[in-house]
């Protein structure tokens, strides 16, 4: 799984290896199938989002707002 996502976490590119156990294995916690490797970071994302798609795009639009609305640079 390393060599397909290119040792990066699927989410965000983060290259793993930098720190020792920054490598997570993330999984759906109904099915308990994994789904890919990730960073701690986008890993607790998901966790704490509960899985919920509707909660990662309504934060994703959120932040987006908050950008647009200040012209701040992405």
């Amino acid at each position: 799984m390393l060599v397909e996502q290119d040792n990066k976490c699927f989410i965000c590119g983060y290259e793993f290896g930098q720190v020792k156990g920054d490598t997570y294995v993330d999984h759906c916690h109904t099915t308990k199938i994994v789904r890919g490797l990730l960073c701690q970071n986008c890993n607790s994302a998901i966790g704490y989002a509960r899985d919920n798609p509707d909660i990662l795009i309504k934060a994703s639009k959120y932040v987006d707002n908050f950008i647009q609305t200040h012209s701040l640079a992405r």
